[in-house]
This record gives C-alpha cells, sequence and structure tokens, in this order.
C-alpha cells in the first residue's frame, strides 16, 4: 500500500529532545524456545557431557544436570551488542556503504513462564532517531515496505484484535510511538533483509559467531541434580 508517511521527513521535523529520546523496546530475537539459540544450548550441553564421559569414564547425559538461567541473560546480552553489528554490515554490503549504524545496549530479557504463546522478548536501550534511521533506510529501499509489512501483521483477523491501526498514516506523530510501533521499524527491516535481499539470518549468524569466538563456557552454567 502507498502512504504518505516518510521517515526521513519525520526525521527533518521532529525536535532534537525527542529524537535523542532512548526508549526500551524488544528487537528482532529469535528466543530460546526451538530456536536457533536453544539448538546452540543443546549442542553444547551434548559436547560438554561426551567430553567429561570421555576424560573421566562417567556415564552422564543431560538428565543428570540442571542448567543455570543466567546463561539465557548472557547470551541475551551477547546478542545485544551483535545485532548492531550485524545490521551495519548487510546494509553497507546492500547499499555499496550507506549503512545503518545504530547504538543498542541490553535493558532486560522478558521470559515467558510457559511457551504457551510466544518466546522470549529482548528489550534493549536505543533512540528514538535510530529506529527512524533504521526506518529511512528501509524507505530508501522500498519506499512502501514498512507500510506493506505493518499492514500484514495488524491486519485483523480470527483471534486477533490488533491495539493499532494497520494503516500507518492513521498512527499518530511518530515522536509519541510506543515501544511496540518503534519495534515493528526493526521488524520490518529485518524482514526486508532476510526475506527481501536474502541475507544470512540474525540468528544462524549469531550461532556462528559463538561457535567460532568460544565465548560461551557452558560447563560453568551446568549444575550436577542430586542423586535421588
Amino acid at each position: 500500500m502507498t502512504a504518505k508517511f516518510s521517515f526521513l521527513a519525520a526525521l527533518a521535523a521532529m525536535d532534537a529532545a525527542a529524537l535523542a529520546e532512548t526508549v526500551a523496546i524488544p528487537i528482532p530475537f529469535c528466543g530460546f524456545y526451538e530456536s536457533a539459540l536453544s539448538g546452540f544450548i543443546d549442542d553444547e550441553i551434548d559436547s560438554a557431557i561426551e567430553y567429561e564421559n570421555t576424560e573421566t569414564g562417567a556415564n552422564l547425559d543431560s538428565d543428570d544436570f540442571n542448567l543455570r538461567p543466567s546463561i539465557r541473560i548472557n547470551l541475551a546480552n551477547k546478542y545485544a551488542g551483535f545485532y548492531p553489528d550485524w545490521l551495519k554490515e548487510h546494509t553497507s554490503e546492500i547499499d555499496d556503504g550507506a549503512s545503518v549504524d545504530i547504538a543498542v545496549s541490553f535493558d532486560h530479557l522478558d521470559s515467558p513462564a510457559y511457551y504457551n504463546y510466544r518466546t522470549d522478548y529482548l528489550y534493549c536501550k536505543i533512540s528514538r532517531r535510530d529506529v527512524l534511521r533504521c526506518g529511512a533506510w528501509l524507505e530508501s529501499r522500498d519506499k512502501n515496505y514498512f507500510a506493506d509489512y505493518v499492514y500484514g501483521v495488524l491486519k485483523p483477523r480470527s483471534g486477533f484484535i490488533p491495539r493499532y491501526d494497520n494503516d500507518i498514516d492513521r498512527w499518530e506523530d511518530c515522536s509519541a510511538w510506543s515501544g511496540v510501533q518503534l519495534s515493528l521499524v526493526l521488524d520490518a527491516l529485518q524482514s526486508y533483509l532476510e526475506r527481501t535481499e536474502d541475507v544470512y539470518p540474525a540468528d544462524l549468524s549469531f550461532t556462528e559467531y559463538l561457535n567460532e569466538s568460544s565465548q560461551i563456557a557452558i560447563w560453568d552454567y551446568m549444575e550436577r541434580r542430586a542423586a535421588k
């Protein structure tokens, strides 16, 4: 759909204080349920147990251990540092050096009690300016991509009544956009990169980075269960 809203115009019109405002919003993140990251953790556990069994002659398996929840916080924190680098690298490759260079910092990980309806949300601090700059880069590649993305994601359907209109021209001024609306900008950009430009997915890139850099010593997060 064709929208009148323009990220470039919004950046030019918004006052400096509003642009500099830092907000905590969920960034695109695969979570820890049946994802690349849960697979990474499982593989690391299996490798650690196999090594321990080989070295000691034990016969341990994953049921003999609990995993400290802090590993998820640690991995989420590392992803918050990885994400802007991933964006910068691939937007630069696509647009001949005109990259998206944003500042993101870990705020908190919101994990559900049960994974019935959703996975983990990774909240990061980011300025409104940087979110709008992401939108402006996307707009420069495909003027209507964000409007089309929002129209599809927020389209009412059986069992889903969206809180926000799916026509971005009916949204309030972007200086008042909520965390949900701002996060949709990042979601749309990631969708464009991975689906339209065929960029290697961020979650898989991150797990490859973890494997190559050996930053996680899984054994430090494994606790032996008491024998029954």
